[in-house]
């Protein structure tokens, strides 16, 4: 993972908006343009870098799409049992199918909100390779 996407999450993780994730990226790369040393070299590891910021969010896009998991776990157990499998019987097997879908789902929801949170944000630009 870049150091720009790695910031951006942690950033994005503390609550911080999308103008200051562009606004902190934006001072990382222009302060190591200027210097030509590496982000790491100059600011730290990501994660405590990002610790200097404080967000404004409440709740951040991610927190909320994690907030949908269950709902939408308990929806497709639902769907499963009602039309796709209604012969199953509850014990063992409709609850092995229900744990499957639970940790299927959640599984699916981890990797989405990790990609939602490290892209970079809009009108950010990478800077050129040295």
């Amino acid at each position: 993972m870049s150091y720009y996407a790695a910031l951006a999450q942690a950033l994005r993780d503390r609550g911080c908006t999308e103008a200051q994730v562009r606004e902190a990226l934006a001072a990382v790369s222009e302060t190591t343009a200027l210097s030509g040393s590496a982000p790491e070299d100059e600011f730290g590891p990501a994660k405590q870098y990002a610790e200097s910021f404080t967000g404004t969010r409440r709740r951040t896009p991610a927190q909320l799409l994690r907030w949908l998991t269950l709902p939408a776990a308990i929806l497709a157990v639902v769907v499963l049992r009602v039309f796709a499998f209604p012969h199953i019987d509850f014990l063992p097997w409709g609850a092995l199918l229900s744990a499957v879908v639970f940790v299927a789902v959640g599984v699916m929801s981890e990797i989405v909100t990790t990609l939602v949170n490290r892209r970079l944000p809009q009108g950010f630009g990478l800077p050129p390779a040295a």
